[in-house]
This record gives C-alpha cells, sequence and structure tokens, in this order.
C-alpha cells in the first residue's frame, strides 16, 4: 500500500484511514508527503473510540 499524505486533503486525514492502510496491507506500507499530514491524521480522532495497535504500528 502506498499512502499520500499531503495536507491539500485535509478533511479526508483521519486516524481510521491510517489505521486502514497500515493493517490493510500485506507487505508493506509506504507513506509519501508531509510529515505534518501524519501529525493531522493521527491527532483527529472519530467520535467512537477504538482501540488500536497504531502507535506501535507507526514506530
Amino acid at each position: 500500500v502506498v499512502m499520500p499524505l499531503t495536507r491539500a486533503h485535509h478533511m479526508m486525514l483521519t486516524r481510521n484511514l491510517v489505521y486502514t492502510a497500515l493493517t490493510r496491507a500485506s507487505t508493506a506500507t509506504v507513506l509519501v508527503g508531509e510529515p505534518e499530514a501524519l501529525d493531522l491524521a493521527l491527532g483527529r480522532r472519530d467520535a467512537h473510540r477504538r482501540h488500536t495497535r497504531l502507535a506501535s504500528l507507526v514506530g
């Protein structure tokens, strides 16, 4: 999975989207783009609290 991260599409950036990219990849996930966009996505939480391994997958 190759995931482009740009603040130009900031409304779509969510923790759930990053989590889905990381967990659906069969071999690897490559995050390409702006580090600030990743920070924005990881900081955005949905209304529903989910228990995931996202922090450990990102590093």
